[in-house]
């Protein structure tokens, strides 16, 4: 076999040298992509429910009530704090 010239070595090192640039720049995609999904995620679980407060006293301490929608039924919740709470179906 004929001895490859120098020029065919350099061009197969650089083919090699980009091949490897690109495995990397890859890797970069993915571990990006995995924090971007991360970070999407936890925006979303961020987000609080709106709750309303009424004029409805607490049965324990006088206080206001704190309303709650749930995907199932409303809670309302003391808004001092005092431990009442009432879970009611959606009507």
């Amino acid at each position: 076999m004929a001895r490859p010239s120098d020029r065919e070595f350099a061009l197969k090192r650089k083919i090699s040298d980009l091949e490897q640039q690109i495995s990397k720049l890859e890797d970069e995609n993915k571990r990006l992509k995995k924090q971007l999904d991360k970070s999407e995620i936890k925006d979303l679980t961020d987000k609080k429910k709106p709750t309303k407060l009424i004029n409805k006293p607490c049965p324990d301490c006088g206080k206001e009530v704190k309303i709650t929608d749930l995907p199932h039924a409303v809670m309302e919740l003391c808004s001092a704090g005092c431990g009442y709470r009432n879970v009611r179906s959606k009507k």
